[in-house]
């Protein structure tokens, strides 16, 4: 019995080392891309803002849009924004708030 118990418990510490490697090595295949925005915001008290951008993954550009309401605003501005995003596999995990 004491073979047995020692046996089970060998086997599940090579299962967990085995899934651990496993999942590690899933994020090694996550990429980077290069993104560029151009932001423009206008408003008295309320005011709105939009803009463009792309998203170079893999050697493809990708078309990117944002917007949206602010309270609290007076004037103009306009903005240019350069960056990475990382760990994406493909274009679309780009997608969100």
């Amino acid at each position: 019995m004491l073979g047995f118990n020692r046996s089970a418990k060998i086997c599940a510490a090579v299962l967990a080392a085995a899934i651990t490697l496993t999942s590690v090595s899933s994020q090694v295949y996550a990429a980077t891309g290069n993104v560029r925005f151009h932001i423009v915001k206008a408003g008295f008290i309320v005011g709105i803002g939009g803009g463009s951008g792309v998203l170079n993954f893999k050697g493809r550009n990708y078309r990117l849009s944002i917007g949206g309401i602010n309270v609290g605003t007076i004037g103009a501005s306009a903005v240019d924004l350069v960056g990475t995003a990382s760990n994406l596999r493909t274009a679309a995990d780009i997608v969100g708030t």
